[in-house]
């Protein structure tokens, strides 16, 4: 908890600093340990306030290691060591879920942000760990390896929940596939295990909306050649709400279509 409160600032200046979207002072996060009657589904999570309470407290919360066995709290810090702990910070706070939910509290459409499509929310954090690091955040090629590894497990959350959930998966063919094949350590892994039996389909959605989000960008990038502007192109993405992408797409490209005939 102590070591994300610290990460918060570094994250805030990062962003404004290399100027990727506008942050909004007003609006506090704070990061506190996961109430207990929120504990056992995930180790993190972003608690955000709705479209009728946009002036209320963005939670940050953190489970602490307090229930684990020594080796188990060991096992934990490995998988969630200081280079892993920013990547989860990016995802969970700045510029993850925490501003997106704030840019969709401003959205003129209530039903966009009452109804949020997780997918988008999702795909909006994991797109968040890799712009990033492409606009040079973390100069340490340790963190851009534990980046990749974390990038492994979006892929691995689909596969998980599909082979549970569709496969007939056995805890045993859970664990080859995260811990042999995808590097996570035996605390990760078994609680990815727990989560997957306890929910269905939201695992897909990390890398569903990430990934069109990224061909989103890149169709953007190749329309507009030398005028695209990244900062530009956040703003406009988060101000729909959390609507799925393949129709923020649809009015992003109508808007650009409208502008060229207005040109």
């Amino acid at each position: 908890v102590t070591s994300i409160r610290q990460q918060i600032p570094k994250l805030e200046k990062f962003v404004l600093e290399h100027d990727l979207i506008t942050l909004d002072p007003d609006k506090p996060l704070v990061v506190r340990e996961t109430p207990k009657y929120m504990r056992g589904f995930a180790g993190a999570s972003i608690s955000a306030p709705g479209p009728y309470d946009k002036n209320g407290d963005t939670y940050y919360n953190v489970t602490p290691l307090d229930h684990y066995t020594e080796e188990q709290a060991e096992s934990y810090l490995r998988e969630y060591n200081n280079y892993t702990l920013q990547i989860l910070n990016i995802h969970e706070a700045i510029p993850g879920h925490y501003t997106q939910l704030i840019y969709s509290n401003q959205s003129p459409s209530l039903i966009k942000s009452i109804f949020g499509n997780g997918a988008m929310i999702e795909g909006w954090a994991v797109y968040s760990e890799l712009m990033m690091l492409e606009n040079g955040y973390g100069e340490d090629m340790e963190l851009g390896l534990m980046y990749y590894k974390w990038n492994l497990r979006t892929v691995c959350n689909t596969l998980l929940d599909y082979g549970i959930h569709i496969l007939n998966y056995s805890k045993e063919d859970a664990m080859q596939l995260l811990m042999r094949e995808a590097f996570q350590e035996k605390s990760e892994a078994e609680g990815k295990w727990r989560r997957a039996k306890l929910s269905h389909v939201q695992l897909y959605s990390y890398f569903t909306g990430y990934y069109e989000i990224l061909q989103l960008r890149r169709q953007l990038k190749e329309k507009l050649g030398e005028d695209f502007d990244l900062k530009e192109f956040h703003e406009k993405f988060l101000s729909y709400g959390s609507a799925p992408v393949k129709h923020i797409k649809e009015l992003m490209m109508k808007t650009l279509g409208d502008n060229k005939k207005e040109s």
